[in-house]
């Protein structure tokens, strides 16, 4: 089994990608309140909005009950901490809530 980079980094990636990705995830930290210890993923994936460059980038924030996800019109190379400002201050934050079975 992988390390959580490895299944999580695209084949190829560029060390240049993963420096743009480790700034993104210090850029979401203090806007979102998110500590060291919580899960950050950031992905580029196929984007198939019309206005959209050919990708954009995906931001997962594994948190304890839930995971919060922002998406960004860019591919990783593009994205400033501006664009995250920007979603974040427009409310493009999705939330999924996890509750606790009971058995």
């Amino acid at each position: 089994m992988g390390t959580l980079e490895s299944i999580f980094s695209k084949p190829g990636s560029s060390l240049e990608s993963k420096e743009q990705i480790e700034m993104i995830r210090s850029w979401i930290r203090p806007h979102l309140g998110v500590d060291v210890e919580t899960v950050i993923i950031v992905r580029q994936v196929d984007c198939h909005n019309p206005s959209c460059p050919g990708f954009e980038t995906v931001v997962a924030i594994l948190e304890d009950r839930r995971t919060r996800r922002i998406k960004i019109l860019k591919p990783i190379s593009d994205v400033q901490e501006i664009d995250i400002i920007n979603t974040i201050e427009c409310g493009k934050i999705s939330t999924v809530t996890y509750f606790p079975r009971k058995d």
